[in-house]
């Protein structure tokens, strides 16, 4: 796994968001009132109501997903989620074709935003997981575009705060399993990455030695019970299986089922089709392959 793969880049997921239109004064009113009482990501009502959006995102039907973000947005401007969620849109335009840097800045914008936000919610309430959730987040997502530009600097920068704050957002029994996509990439990377690059070993020594299985265990658990954050731990699960764990046969059980759901994403796409080779179904590989290069063939 590459080294821009693997700068902490906590990550929080939602599995869908409001279609685009505006909700009733009196649901607005109702939801304000859950977010007064408690951390919007257990607002139930919420999470029914933003599926279809995250799930467009990953259908990469940006429009459609970005319009519900905008409804979001305008429902709680002081609040994170909406300006983490499209920051991630534009992150997901990036992975799938890295070299190409024009949704850069508008990625870094939403982040700066979202950072903006978290860091009020945190001065107000120190003890904010929720906050300190969201800054992980949103200076891992920094740190891995600066990483995969070799903007070392600000990569170390945005990576060593995005650490601070997953130490911070760690041990909310009442955001679990949300949060534990946290001590997941925790447990794991924090002792891949000395092992694998000696030269981060002094970065590494300030936070708590962690466990690479129980970081697996984790991975699963998020993946399978999650709302927010389940796609995002199949990302990593199946990056994980197909390289680090050679378990390929695991990595193609979680991107036949990405492919499935999500069958207008090409990351998901291509990496469906380099698991059936992984584990010899050549001829199936062929025929996923053949409808990649169509599609590409057809823009």
């Amino acid at each position: 796994m590459k080294y821009t793969q693997i700068v902490l880049p906590l990550l929080l997921l939602i599995n869908s968001i409001v279609p685009a239109v505006v909700q009733a004064q009196e649901d607005v009113i109702t939801d304000v009132n859950k977010q007064e009482n408690g951390y919007l990501l257990l607002d139930k009502g919420l999470q029914f109501r933003i599926t279809d959006a995250i799930n467009s995102m990953y259908n990469f039907d940006f429009e459609k997903a970005e319009r519900g973000f905008l409804v979001m947005r305008y429902t709680y401007p002081e609040h994170p989620l909406p300006y983490f969620l499209m920051g991630l849109s534009q992150w997901w335009k990036i992975v799938v074709a890295v070299d190409n840097k024009s949704h850069d800045a508008l990625m870094l914008k939403y982040m700066d935003l979202t950072i903006e936000k978290a860091e009020k919610m945190l001065g107000d309430n120190p003890e904010n997981k929720e906050a300190a959730f969201f800054l992980a987040g949103a200076y891992g997502f920094q740190g891995r575009l600066h990483s995969e530009r070799k903007n070392w600097t600000s990569s170390t920068f945005a990576s060593r705060n995005a650490l601070k704050y997953l130490e911070l957002s760690r041990g909310e029994e009442e955001l679990n399993p949300e949060l534990l996509l946290g001590d997941a990439l925790f447990n794991y990377f924090s002792v891949w990455i000395p092992e694998n690059y000696p030269l981060l070993k002094p970065l590494m020594l300030l936070f708590p030695k962690g466990d690479q299985q129980l970081g697996l265990k984790q991975l699963e658990e998020v993946a399978k019970s999650s709302f927010y954050a389940r796609v995002e731990a199949q990302y990593f699960l199946f990056r994980l299986y197909a390289t680090e764990e050679k378990k390929p046969f695991k990595a193609l059980e979680i991107t036949s089922y990405l492919h499935s759901k999500y069958p207008n994403n090409p990351y998901f796409h291509r990496h469906f089709a380099r698991q059936l080779y992984a584990v010899g179904r050549g001829r199936e590989a062929k025929d996923v392959s053949l409808e990649i290069l169509k599609r590409i063939d057809e823009k």
